[in-house]
């Protein structure tokens, strides 16, 4: 049997990465998240970019995957999360009703040394919690195995919450998410507005279905 092709990484983008930490070219960009109808601003979402030695900006999509592959990821993610308590502390001076999204990856999760740091950390901040919230990736939730899992757990008891995003389907149970302490799901508008893809939960019903168990629905 024929193995697959590995992807080949940008060797430029493998240098930033592994420098990315060290160095201190992790920018954080802030995308406001509104309510509707009135389009006032709830939350932030962070969204992280790295530079090059040449300043050469690069976004999330073109290095999460090298930042993975090579082991990267988890001190990413740790950086991020320094730098997100300090901008949410920032935020809360000017207005005490916004809240800041920040991602977390399962490779974080499940790393003993790095997410025992960032337990440490969130435990001391705790109080940011009601405005804090952790986002991770739907396959991630589905994937965690015992440690991940005991490591969201141990997070929750903290007061933290979750918001689930790349949504690739509907088949999930909302109480069971509630339950995981979950208080956002965060789905594409094209899977919002195709029933044929909507599996268990129709588009038109998922709002008050996740409502109903103290979820927020992000579009």
């Amino acid at each position: 049997r024929v193995e697959p092709a590995q992807p080949v990484d940008d060797p430029r983008i493998v240098a930033a990465v592994r420098e990315a930490v060290d160095a201190n070219r992790i920018d954080l960009h802030l995308q406001p998240m509104v309510t509707l109808p009135q389009r006032k601003v709830r939350y932030y979402e962070a969204v992280s970019r790295i530079r090059d030695r040449d300043d050469n900006v690069i976004a999330a999509c073109d290095f999460i995957e090298t930042a993975e592959r090579t082991g990267a990821m988890p001190r990413l993610d740790e950086a991020v999360l320094l730098r997100c308590v300090q901008v949410l502390r920032r935020l809360l001076v000017r207005n005490k009703e916004v809240g800041l999204f920040c991602n977390l990856s399962g490779t974080t999760l499940r790393d003993k040394d790095v997410f025992a740091r960032c337990l440490d950390f969130l435990d001391a901040n705790r109080a940011l919690a009601p405005s804090f919230v952790l986002e991770i990736k739907q396959s991630t939730l589905r994937s965690l195995g015992p440690t991940g899992s005991e490591n969201l757990a141990a997070l929750a008891q903290r007061g933290f919450r979750f918001s689930i995003d790349n949504v690739a389907d509907l088949r999930f149970d909302p109480r069971e998410l509630a339950d995981r302490s979950v208080r956002f799901v965060k789905v594409p508008a094209e899977l919002l507005l195709d029933p044929d893809r909507a599996s268990d939960i129709h588009p038109s019903d998922l709002s008050d279905m996740i409502g109903r168990v103290g979820m927020g629905l992000l579009a």
